[in-house]
């Protein structure tokens, strides 16, 4: 655990996942078979709108470790967008700390599971940013299938009335290296 702001936070979880092996992926399957994992281990996964490990305070995202493309962090109806400003959306919640997931493809294993923190303020300035102006084109007609909003996310179609909001590969790799970087633990 460590301490953030006075309130202890989990800082790793006790569950061995790095070796092993996941089905080949297809539709969300790695990220429900790493949930079914976790509530084996006594995890209790939220399943609906939020963040997947309340009790934890993480958002649980797994990846191809060499996808490129951009990474889902939660889908939001048009309506939300419209009337939702970013300091109020569940998707704020799920870019705070990820426990994030790292899985080779070819071997179906997992190579990483690591905790990020996204608190930063400089991630957070940009994550709002990014979902305010593509909230902004949005409010003012805009359904292109693909809106992308700053350098660091954009809005991919869902269905007819909603988006995923999403972070570019290169964004998400600039975010977790922000993230990993503990100089401003020095001053805390």
């Amino acid at each position: 655990m460590s301490k953030l702001q006075g309130k202890a936070q989990v800082v790793k979880l006790k569950i061995p996942l790095v070796g092993t092996s996941v089905p080949k992926q297809h539709n969300g399957n790695v990220g429900r078979f790493v949930e079914s994992k976790l509530e084996q281990v006594g995890h209790n996964v939220n399943k609906g709108k939020g963040i997947d490990l309340p009790e934890e305070e993480l958002e649980v995202k797994s990846r191809k470790k060499k996808s490129k493309s951009a990474h889902s962090i939660g889908s939001i109806t048009i309506d939300e967008i419209k009337s939702t400003a970013w300091d109020n959306t569940n998707l704020k919640q799920k870019c705070q700390r990820q426990f994030r997931i790292s899985y080779d493809d070819v071997k179906s294993v997992i190579s990483e599971a690591k905790i990020y923190d996204l608190t930063d303020n400089y991630i957070q300035e940009k994550l709002k940013e990014g979902y305010e102006s593509g909230r902004k084109m949005i409010i003012e007609g805009n359904r292109n299938d693909y809106i992308r909003s700053s350098k660091w996310t954009c809005f991919q179609r869902q269905t007819d009335n909603s988006y995923q909001f999403r972070i570019p590969d290169s964004a998400m790799k600039s975010i977790l290296e922000i993230s990993n970087n503990n100089f401003r633990n020095l001053f805390q």
